[in-house]
């Protein structure tokens, strides 16, 4: 989210977005961490995949994002609606 604040500001000349940000973690400490502007959507759905499934949500990281993206792909080109 910072991230993504930052680019917003700097495209809009918003100062007072840009710059170092005071943070405060309020999840668990196993819970992945992202570690670029675009892949909040494939964490978040990663996610609530392993807590669905019953896994512990700490078995994905950044450097599988792609095949994590694939494998979403592949499940919603299989759906039927």
């Amino acid at each position: 989210l910072e991230r993504y604040m930052q680019d917003e500001g700097a495209l809009r000349g918003e100062e007072a977005l840009q710059g170092e940000w005071n943070k405060i973690n309020v999840g668990p400490p196993e819970v992945p961490r992202q570690h670029d502007g675009s892949s909040c959507g494939v964490f978040a759905c990663a996610y609530a995949d392993c807590l669905s499934a019953g896994r512990q949500p700490s078995g994905f990281a950044q450097q599988n994002m792609m095949a994590i993206r694939r494998s979403m792909r592949h499940f919603l080109e299989r759906c039927r609606m």
